[in-house]
């Protein structure tokens, strides 16, 4: 064979490969790391550098995201052309399975998210409990709740309930202070970007901001 045969047939081949990826389960994706695993959610850390990008994944579950940071992404659905996906620090996305999809970071900066993934079926509870002090309503439909509270230094959300599994994720570095009524103050304990914290049950708290700097704190329950 001659030697421009040969090297329009490995260019080929190279291409039919980059094409063919098969779509692996999120589970196996290598930017994805699992953190916590329940009956009720599958929580992943999700990293990718600038310049970087993840292999062609499925999610088989519904799922919601927390971003941490600001994003300049191209999202490719199978299938499809890639899309721009530009995404806010601290926004919360909400996406129903199936998914099949890669992410390649195309900005300067990483893209830092949890990647939360909802293991049982909606229970068909839609209640709405009174948000506390210093929160806002940021999503909200059959799957989750989520609720953003902005904390300056020294306030508080005051004592407030979710009637559901509730997650509770840090969005900025800082000193927070968690009280349950009828005992005795926590102290403080200081939080970095993407640390969480999952109550199994109902729960009914405040959270305050006992450092120098704002903080803030998203609380999603799952329905």
């Amino acid at each position: 064979m001659k030697p421009l045969g040969f090297l329009l047939m490995f260019l080929c081949f190279q291409v039919v490969s980059g094409t063919a990826q098969t779509p692996v389960p999120v589970a196996k994706e290598p930017h994805h790391h699992l953190k916590v695993e329940n009956s009720w959610i599958r929580v992943y850390d999700v990293v990718v550098p600038p310049g970087g990008q993840t292999l062609m994944h499925v999610h088989g579950q519904d799922y919601f995201f927390v971003n941490f940071g600001e994003a300049t992404l191209k999202n490719q659905a199978a299938g499809q052309p890639e899309q721009d996906l530009n995404l806010k620090d601290g926004e919360v996305r909400y996406s129903p399975a199936v998914v099949t999809h890669k992410i390649r970071n195309v900005g300067q900066t990483p893209f830092h998210n949890l990647t939360v993934e909802l293991l049982q079926p909606a229970a068909g509870q839609d209640t709405s409990p009174p948000l506390g002090k210093n929160q806002t309503l940021v999503l909200d439909n059959g799957r989750i709740r989520a609720v953003q509270s902005l904390l300056k230094p020294g306030e508080t959300t005051g004592i407030h309930s979710h009637t559901q599994h509730t997650l509770i994720v840090l969005v900025d570095a800082g000193t927070i202070r968690i009280e349950l009524p009828g005992e005795a103050s926590a102290k403080p304990r200081q939080v970095r970007p993407g640390e969480f914290i999952w109550s199994d049950a109902p729960l009914t708290h405040s959270l305050t901001n006992a450092g120098t700097a704002p903080v803030r704190i998203v609380e999603v329950e799952v329905k």
